[in-house]
C-alpha cells in the first residue's frame, strides 16, 4: 500500500502536469496560515518528545494514581488543557507511544488509554482558535476570502461544555466499552518464547560459485 503523503503529492503532480488545474491552485494550499501552524507545532512536540521532559510528566501524574479511572483522569484532563494551546495533533503524536509504553509496564491494556487519549485532545482542542488543525485551516481559508476569521477563545462558548461532558463519559462509562486487548509485546512475552541469534552475511558471488565448483 502507498504511503499516503506520496499518494499526495504522486495526485498533485499528476494534476499539473495534465492541466486539470494550474500550479498556482496547486500551490496556493501550501500558503494556508492554519497548515502552516500545524506544521511548526509538530517541530515543538518534537523538541518536547526528544526532550524526556513530556515522558518524565506524564509518568510521574500516572504514578500516583490508585485506580485504572483514577489514571485516566489523570491523563485526560490535563491533555485536554495542553490541547487548548498546543493543538491536539501533535499531543497525541507525543503521547501515543509514552502512554502505550507504560501501560505495558503496569499490565494494563493500551487499548483503555489510546482511544480515549485522542478524544480527550479532540474535545480539548475545540476550546480555541490553536486547539485543532480544523479551526486554523478554517481560520485561514476565512482570512483568505476577506473575512474576519476566530478570535482565539471564540469558540470556547461552544468547546467548553462540549469538553466537560465527553471528559466525565470517557471517565466514567466510556472505557467500559473498550476492548481489554493484551498489546503484541505482552502476548509475545507470555508465550515461553526462546531467543534466536542468527547472522547475514553480505553475498561473494565469486565465493559461491567457487565453492559450488569444488
Amino acid at each position: 500500500m502507498a504511503r499516503p503523503d506520496l499518494l499526495v503529492f504522486f495526485t498533485l503532480f499528476f494534476f499539473i502536469m495534465t492541466d486539470i488545474v494550474s500550479t498556482d491552485e496547486a500551490l496556493v494550499g501550501f500558503s494556508n496560515e492554519g497548515m502552516l501552524t500545524v506544521g511548526l507545532l509538530f517541530i515543538v512536540a518534537g523538541a518536547f518528545e526528544r526532550s524526556g521532559l513530556v515522558e518524565r510528566l506524564v509518568s510521574s501524574m500516572l504514578a500516583k494514581a490508585n485506580t485504572r479511572q483514577g489514571a485516566m483522569f489523570r491523563l485526560l484532563v490535563p491533555i485536554s488543557g495542553f490541547s487548548d494551546f498546543l493543538n491536539n495533533t501533535p499531543i497525541v503524536v507525543t503521547l501515543t507511544p509514552i502512554v502505550r509504553k507504560w501501560a505495558s509496564e503496569n499490565n494494563i491494556s493500551p487499548f483503555k488509554f489510546l482511544l480515549p487519549l485522542s478524544y480527550a485532545a479532540i474535545l480539548g482542542g475545540t476550546i480555541t482558535l490553536m486547539g485543532t488543525s480544523t479551526n486554523l485551516v478554517i481560520h485561514g481559508l476565512l482570512l483568505d476570502f476577506g473575512e474576519k476569521g476566530f478570535n482565539f477563545f471564540e469558540l470556547a462558548w461552544v468547546g467548553v461544555p462540549i469538553t466537560f461532558i465527553g471528559l466525565v463519559y470517557l471517565i466514567v462509562v466510556g472505557h467500559r466499552f473498550l476492548p481489554d486487548h493484551k498489546s503484541l509485546i505482552e502476548k509475545v512475552r507470555e508465550k515461553n518464547t526462546k531467543d534466536y541469534l542468527s547472522e547475514i552475511q553480505p553475498w561473494n558471488r565469486q565465493r559461491f560459485f567457487s565453492e559450488r565448483c569444488d
